[in-house]
């Protein structure tokens, strides 16, 4: 599978936004203007929503936050089961689901209310350590976990179930 520059740059352009929001700050009008906003306490993950523009989902101790306007508010959705999140994806198809991933990976169907975990067989505590979630825009369900001790995992049907991926990622990039 080819990656596109453009998905690249997004992919840049993303990362700028999480080192800008994860201390809890928004620029406005331009470079060097900023104004203090999110939830009140440290952020550990931002994403925003791909199909939904102004919404944006924060990971924290507390949980799950989302704003819809662009993160002048927050609304806490919900705590997620054992550790801090590290990596946070609402679904580009389904606006109620979500998946969260740290030591565990989770899945809430309910826009964050209730969290299950869909972790893939990892360590014998069944710890996974994801450090990136990606729902594929262009393919309902699809979803990819990195995981820093065992690759890449592909999910077809949302989070249910998941098997290792790689050879899918090899090739030039374009």
């Amino acid at each position: 599978m080819q990656i596109a520059r453009h998905a690249v740059r997004r992919a840049v352009a993303a990362c700028v936004v999480v080192a800008a929001v994860s201390g809890r700050h928004t620029a406005l009008g331009g470079v060097n203007q900023w104004t203090t906003t999110g939830p009140p306490t440290l952020v550990y993950a931002l994403a925003t929503d791909l199909v939904a523009p102004g919404v944006v989902f924060v990971s924290s101790a507390e949980g799950i936050w989302r704003s819809a306007d662009n993160a002048a508010t927050w609304i806490l959705l919900g705590p997620i089961p054992g550790e801090p999140a590290a990596v946070v994806a609402p679904d580009p198809f389904d606006p109620s689901s979500l998946l969260a991933g740290g030591r565990f990976l989770y899945r809430s169907r309910d826009a964050g209310a209730t969290w299950a975990n869909v972790s893939p067989r990892g360590r014998s505590d069944g710890a996974i350590y994801v450090g990136a979630l990606r729902f594929d825009p262009a393919v309902a369900s699809r979803v990819y976990a990195v995981s820093q001790d065992f690759g890449v995992f592909r999910s077809d049907d949302g989070g249910s179930t998941w098997a290792r991926s790689g050879d899918e990622l090899s090739g030039p990039m374009d």
